[in-house]
């Protein structure tokens, strides 16, 4: 792990960056004694926690609940899972609007710096029409 890429060191916490996003995830915590292991790293000792003196899987856990019920928008891709762990039935709720979202070609690169170029040409252009530009990074540097 990578500080600066992969995490940040923010008020005294490690805080970890979503690879595909490049934000900080919010409350996200590596498992497996990982992020206790980069604390160490960073010299973050926190004596307050508490000791873990079991554990359950999301499964076991779910299902000591009578009633489970949930929205998303990607459940249907689940709906296998859902019924086979959980015993969930999946239904597609349709939008209230049709989606207006244009898919475009794919344009390819010979190389970084081309593509590079190109991104910036965009991001001006769309830019310059008021319209606000979400740019997606690979580390917070």
């Amino acid at each position: 792990m990578k500080k600066d890429r992969d995490y940040i060191v923010r008020n005294g916490r490690i805080e970890i960056i979503d690879e595909f996003t490049g934000r900080v995830a919010d409350k996200r915590h590596w498992p497996d004694n990982l992020q206790q292991a980069v604390e160490v790293k960073e010299g973050i000792v926190d004596l307050s926690k508490g000791k873990i003196m079991d554990s359950i899987t999301l499964q076991h856990f779910l299902n000591l609940y009578p009633k489970l019920s949930g929205m998303t928008g990607t459940g249907r891709r689940a709906a296998g899972e859902l019924g086979e762990f959980y015993g969930l039935d999946v239904v597609v709720i349709p939008t209230n609007k049709p989606c207006i979202r244009v898919d475009h070609e794919d344009r390819v690169f010979e190389d970084k710096k081309s593509k590079n170029k190109a991104l910036v040409e965009e991001i001006v252009k769309v830019n310059k029409t008021g319209q606000p530009v979400l740019v997606g990074t690979d580390s917070v540097e």
